[in-house]
């Protein structure tokens, strides 16, 4: 296994890659074996060519987007598609505001995914977990996008998905178009709820909200123990609420349903 970095616009030329050392690398990752990749502030331009890895030889272990890559990764018609090995891990820290990366994984469940930051554009970072769920998802602060689809690639979307604030002190912004299949932990920060299947939604402050969508979503469960959750999306008919919601906190005027909504509240 090996350490790449990139430096230009094609993933499968080999020039477009350096080793640690900063020298050019001698084939592109996942060529004859299992790589991980690192997109930093060597990058010099935008990844646009052969961004399609699906069929990669070997695949990608582990990818990192760290602090000064200024330039795109993929794009909404043409994401940068990752065939994954093993146990991958996907950790996000850029903070310049010229990146944007649209990104699907494939074949292998992502392990773990953290976002500690993004750059401050409203695409700084598209995620679709096609063929598999992501495990557990952290988003720690930046502008994240979980898609319900790019190029028809259907989402499985994440088991456990954590929203907070972290170290760097970003504060999360979520549009979130997939499922959740375990638990959505908010802490802090705002989810706006789109589409797909919520499992439990345990919302401890920040904000959830539902009211930018129309589409049909249903929400199995529901403890509340504190912020904002807007659930008026003008058409009380497109939320379903499976079971009651458990209320936990003494104030609970920061919970909002459209009139005639269908929704049992237990203490």
């Amino acid at each position: 296994m090996a350490e790449y970095y990139l430096d230009g616009d094609d993933f499968t030329v080999v020039t477009d890659w350096q080793t640690l050392a900063g020298a050019d690398a001698a084939e592109y990752p996942g060529q004859t074996q299992t790589d991980n990749i690192w997109v930093t502030e060597r990058m010099g331009e935008n990844l646009t060519a052969h961004v399609n890895q699906a069929a990669n030889p070997n695949g990608i272990e582990n990818l990192t987007l760290a602090a000064g890559a200024a330039y795109s990764i993929g794009s909404k018609a043409a994401p940068l598609t990752l065939k994954l090995a093993a146990t991958p891990e996907l950790v996000f820290g850029n903070d310049q505001a010229g990146c944007q990366a649209w990104i699907v994984t494939k074949t292998t469940a992502v392990t773990k995914a953290t976002v500690a930051r993004t750059g401050s554009h409203a695409d700084a970072l598209h995620l679709v977990f096609d063929d598999a769920a992501c495990t557990l998802l952290d988003i720690l602060g930046g502008n994240v996008t979980l898609d319900q689809y790019l190029n028809q690639l259907d989402s499985l979307g994440v088991a456990t998905l954590n929203v907070k604030t972290g170290p760097a002190g970003q504060s999360p912004n979520v549009a979130l178009w997939a499922p959740v299949g375990t638990a959505l932990n908010i802490y802090s920060g705002t989810v706006y709820w789109h589409s797909g299947t919520l499992a439990q939604i345990n919302l401890y402050g920040g904000a959830l909200y539902a009211s930018r969508s129309q589409l049909a979503r249903t929400c199995t469960n529901m403890t509340y123990y504190g912020g904002v959750a807007d659930f008026r999306t003008g058409n009380r008919g497109c939320l379903t609420f499976s079971n009651a919601l458990s209320i936990k906190a003494a104030d609970t005027s920061q919970l909002f349903f459209d009139g005639g909504q269908a929704v049992t509240l237990t203490t």
